[in-house]
């Protein structure tokens, strides 16, 4: 199996690579503003949630071991949302006086599929990949202060908020970074 074919299926889901007929469902998480209300600087609008998820889907080939799959609920193959594995991008302790080297789990769930366990099911196998698959010693994740929601699902995957310093996700905004180590100890 090719690196770029990494794909994982749970109990409900199944886990695959982006495929060119996800850009309508991708655009339509990323116009949507309650479930945009808390990541980055908000909804795109329709034009602009369209060029992002081309972007999204012509990129996906080319990011090997980090990437973003399309959750589907396993019995139907209906897409409910995505989970990802990214470069994070900022400085993850202030005084480690240097940019991270982390890598970053990301996710967005349409509405609908909200307070039904769905992202913690799926970020399991993503992380269990992270760690022992690509030998990562920590994974982060950044939430908006108000963002309850996403912070719960960090917590009961074993998440730390790390309370060093000030945190900013890639659109200025204040957010409260966590990690998870693969050991298990405290960030």
């Amino acid at each position: 199996m090719r690196d770029n074919d990494v794909s994982f299926e749970t109990l409900r889901l199944r886990l695959r690579v982006l495929q060119p007929d996800d850009e309508e469902f991708l655009a339509a998480l990323d116009s949507d503003p309650v479930v945009m209300q808390y990541i980055h600087s908000g909804p795109l609008s329709q034009k602009e949630a369209v060029q992002w998820a081309q972007i999204q889907i012509e990129m996906a080939p080319h990011r090997w071991h980090l990437r973003k799959w399309i959750v589907e609920l396993r019995d139907c193959r209906t897409r409910i949302g995505w989970m990802e594995l990214a470069k994070f991008r900022g400085v993850f302790d202030p005084a480690e006086n240097n940019l991270s080297d982390d890598v970053s789990l990301g996710f967005e769930l349409a509405r609908s599929y909200w307070n039904q366990g769905f992202a913690v099911e799926a970020a399991q196998p993503v992380l269990t990949y992270a760690f022992h698959t690509l030998d990562l010693s920590r994974v982060v994740a950044f939430v908006h202060p108000d963002n309850t929601r996403s912070a719960r699902v960090l917590e009961k995957l074993g998440f730390q908020q790390h309370a060093t310093g000030r945190h900013r996700d890639e659109g200025g905004n204040d957010c409260r970074l966590y990690a998870l180590l693969a050991d298990g100890r405290q960030p």
